[in-house]
């Protein structure tokens, strides 16, 4: 194998790598964001079921806890 045959094979090697742990690195990423935005998502439907227990109007509920009307009507 000549000299720039075995330079190509360790340059693509390298791109390979190097998209490789790029991928792994976005997907770790992109899990965290979900799972940051699913807790808040999460806490805000806790708060809606307490408030509406507490028999606070829906719209007032929507405003602070940024859910649709729909989604709080859904709440038990």
């Amino acid at each position: 194998m000549s000299d720039e045959d075995l330079k190509r094979k360790w340059d693509n090697e390298a791109a390979f790598a190097f998209r490789e742990e790029k991928g792994k690195y976005e997907g770790k990423s992109e899990g965290k964001m979900e799972g940051k935005i699913e807790g808040k998502m999460e806490s805000s439907r806790e708060i809606a079921t307490r408030m509406k227990a507490d028999n606070a109007p829906v719209e007032l509920i929507a405003k602070y806890t940024h859910l649709s009307i729909e989604e709080i009507e859904n709440l038990p």
